[in-house]
């Protein structure tokens, strides 16, 4: 049977949007589960394959891993060897340094004053220079003796660009078979 409308327009029931269009919903609906099936076997074939991926990275890796504690203990031995040739870099040029004061000390000697020890050490951060000797001679002119060799050590100008000042640290008379003699400490430090 025909049906026939004849209300105006604005009377009209009007028909919703659903209503309106008629979609197979059933098809829809399967068409929506069927994409996210694949979907979802497709991120996990890809989670899959990440898998694998990372299992062979992770295998490679322990494969690796002798040669990298092999290739860090070369690095530290290198390390090692770099160190030591710096101290012997370091040594061969304190030696020639060594050399010349132990040179200019010998040029800068007088007669009746000698040497019973000259070593090197640090006082705090101060390297200096422990020269420690003997005069033969009585006490006042002992004394003058130590103060002419100390001059004749600040007027040796190849020792005194390796030193910068020298201190009487100790002088005292003593006796040796018989005959008096002064013993004396001069502290040397060297220039930094």
């Amino acid at each position: 049977m025909i049906e026939i409308n004849l209300l105006p327009e604005d009377f009209k029931v009007k028909k919703s949007a659903a209503e309106a269009i008629d979609l197979p919903i059933i098809p829809i609906i399967a068409a929506v589960v069927a994409g996210l099936v694949v979907v979802h076997a497709v991120a996990f074939l890809i989670a899959a394959n990440n898998r694998k991926t990372i299992t062979k990275i992770q295998t490679e890796l322990e494969n690796l891993t002798p040669k990298k504690n092999e290739i860090m203990a070369l690095n530290l031995k290198v390390k090692e060897m770099e160190n030591k040739v710096k101290a012997i870099e370091i040594l061969t040029l304190n030696r020639i340094v060594w050399a010349k004061v132990l040179n200019s000390i010998s040029d800068s000697m007088l007669q009746r004053v000698w040497l019973s020890r000259v070593k090197f050490e640090r006082r705090g951060v101060q390297p200096v220079i422990m020269i420690e000797g003997y005069i033969a001679d009585k006490s006042e002119a002992g004394t003058a003796m130590v103060a002419k060799f100390i001059n004749s050590l600040k007027e040796n100008k190849e020792f005194m660009t390796h030193v910068k000042d020298i201190e009487l640290d100790n002088v005292r008379s003593s006796l040796i078979a018989g005959q008096e003699i002064m013993r004396f400490v001069l502290v040397c430090q060297f220039r930094t």
